[in-house]
């Protein structure tokens, strides 16, 4: 369970801790949450899928004749390598969480979150800003976008739109990391 998930469900209680009625819900709705329920049980950590394919390249290795010292040596070499690439990403996030998390930046964030009043106007603006301050920059835009989608959030819990939405408001600014 994710921590939106334990706002939602705790936002999903009425006075006195009693529980909402759902009946509102469409059924397409309540089988959507049922895949969502299941996916998040079941559906395995990232990391096992890292360590099968880390696994399965190993095994292929030795199996096409390399020796096994080869391949650890390899594995070893590849990672020292990739090391100007991580100090390069890590200085493009370091230098957009510097920008989005500075106290005038946190008041647009704020100002941009109270906007909208609908679920769908919130889906929407988030989408927006998250493209929109890509283009400016990367680094920026993943810090930004995740400090808006947190305001976006504690603005969603304060009108009491359905706790549900908070998943496809973050899910919104998804795009913005693809430009």
């Amino acid at each position: 369970m994710t921590a939106i998930d334990n706002v939602a469900r705790a936002d999903a209680r009425g006075p006195g801790g009693t529980p909402v009625d759902d009946s509102r819900e469409t059924a397409l709705a309540r089988l959507v949450m049922r895949f969502t329920d299941w996916a998040e049980h079941w559906f395995p950590d990232p990391y096992v899928f890292v360590a099968l394919t880390v696994a399965v390249v190993a095994v292929a290795a030795l199996l096409n004749g390399a020796p096994p010292v080869t391949v650890a040596r390899s594995f070893g070499d590849g990672f020292w390598s990739l090391i100007p690439l991580m100090v390069q990403a890590s200085m493009i996030v370091i230098s957009g969480y510097v920008v989005a998390s500075s106290l005038p930046v946190a008041k647009l964030i704020d100002g941009l979150a109270a906007l909208p009043r609908t679920g769908r106007s919130a889906v929407a603006s988030t989408a927006a800003v998250a493209m929109l301050t890509s283009l400016l920059h990367w680094g920026f835009s993943l810090i930004f976008s995740g400090l808006f989608v947190r305001a976006r959030g504690e603005q969603t819990c304060a009108w009491i739109i359905v706790p549900r939405l908070l998943p496809v408001i973050s899910a919104s600014a998804q795009p913005g990391h693809w430009a």
